[in-house]
């Protein structure tokens, strides 16, 4: 079976990072989630403990530009005295007229808060923090797995060298409008037999690999339908 090969241009790039990048990524943003939800938490905690609760009426929402964030104006009683404060949140169930309880400070009752909207915030963090952040762990760890199984056949298993028979793109995974690529091979042993091979997806382009020269591929040997196929080793 002939290879295919794109000489479209013979200049290398670097090679784009891999799951294990992905997975870091996800894990950050779940670790920055979680930090949100945690600051939120502790500061409408302690507004809490040093605020009265107040019933109020919004006079006005006010939204800024089309990202329907904005502010709601309520008037509430604190002493005696009657207080209009802008809250800085915002939501579709909030209207003009409406009553809400408010939490207003005891030392400044001209600052208050809607807590019932932090919760909101809270559990919105909370939720995200876990999604990512599990998606994160399991990427990295999936990762992790992989490259324990690859080491111990690169360590304990069979090193054979296969003929390259085509390089076709992953059209499933894509970044940067790029493709990662996929490497078949075909070897065949002293006995006679035929063994097929196929790479996992590796973010090189075509014009990087050499398809003339064979490709390592490490093999189980008391399974053969476990391998590696070490694209690096025909890079260049």
């Amino acid at each position: 079976m002939p290879y295919k090969y794109n000489t479209t241009t013979t200049s290398r790039k670097k090679r784009l990072p891999s799951g294990c990048v992905f997975g870091g990524i996800f894990t950050f943003t779940g670790i920055v989630m979680a930090a949100i939800c945690a600051y939120v938490a502790i500061d409408t905690s302690l507004f809490k403990g040093k605020s009265c609760p107040a019933q109020a009426v919004i006079i006005d929402v006010a939204y800024h530009g089309s990202d329907m964030t904005g502010t709601t104006i309520v008037r509430y009683s604190a002493n005696g005295q009657a207080h209009t404060c802008g809250l800085n949140y915002t939501s579709t169930s909030l209207h003009k007229g409406d009553t809400i309880t408010i939490n207003y400070l005891k030392a400044d009752p001209r600052k208050a808060r809607y807590i019932a909207g932090n919760r909101f915030i809270i559990i919105l963090s909370a939720v995200m923090a876990l999604v990512f952040g599990g998606m994160g762990a399991a990427l990295l760890l999936a990762q992790r797995r992989r490259k324990r199984k690859t080491m111990r056949l690169i360590n304990t298993g069979m090193m054979v060298e296969a003929d390259i028979t085509d390089i076709s793109e992953n059209i499933y995974m894509s970044m940067d409008g790029r493709h990662p690529i996929i490497i078949s091979c075909r070897y065949t042993s002293p006995e006679g037999r035929v063994y097929l091979f196929r790479s996992s997806s590796s973010w090189y382009g075509s014009y990087d690999i050499t398809p003339k020269k064979k490709i390592k591929v490490y093999i189980d040997r008391e399974d053969p339908s476990f391998y590696y196929v070490d694209v690096d080793s025909v890079v260049g």
